[in-house]
């Protein structure tokens, strides 16, 4: 991401809150896309935890919108002509080993145990970690973009990019952004 703009529904639901009800951002990268993240812990309305939509040029996920729908996914090629397919159909070819069994009383289909799993395996082994810092600071630095942005009132607001923070420092001194 380089650019958020960020607008926000305000506090009604529970006014005690930093967080406003619904919030929605538009997320430019470096590549000219465009993504739309909306965010909503606070809502009126039956909780919906997992709701993704993801609408790309050659494909298109919808999440379950309750209990009784399944994920569906459409693949340019492969799916039938504008048809939604389940998501399952996909599992056995994409779906990774690990991912398929989340670790007992993880929260969020093991989604808050992955990271932490790999980090411990990577000390353990001596081998790189999942997630560095930089991967790290480019899903943290967006968020708080948006969060600038709706206090200026949905003015777009850059992201930097962390790999330009160290300016070569112990990597090459005196070579500027060395890792961009």
């Amino acid at each position: 991401m380089i650019a958020v703009s960020c607008q926000g529904t305000g506090r009604h639901t529970d006014p005690e809150h930093v967080l406003q009800d619904t919030t929605v951002s538009l997320m430019r990268t470096a590549q000219g896309r465009l993504l739309t993240i909306r965010f909503d812990l606070l809502s009126n309305r039956p909780h919906l935890m997992d709701y993704y939509a993801i609408q790309g040029t050659t494909g298109a996920y919808e999440a379950s919108r309750a209990e009784v729908n399944e994920p569906l996914v459409y693949l340019e090629g492969t799916s039938p002509e504008a048809t939604w397919e389940p998501l399952e159909k996909y599992a056995d070819d994409y779906l990774p080993e690990q991912y398929r069994n989340p670790p007992e009383g993880a929260g969020h289909w093991g989604s808050d145990a992955w990271p932490i799993i790999n980090f411990i395996s990577a000390i353990e082994s001596g081998g790189p970690v999942d997630i560095d810092i930089y991967a790290a600071l480019d899903f943290t630095l967006p968020a708080l973009a948006a969060e600038a942005s709706i206090a200026r009132g949905g003015a777009w607001v850059d992201v930097p990019d962390p790999r330009y923070f160290t300016a070569g420092i112990g990597v090459d001194p005196g070579k500027e952004a060395p890792l961009a």
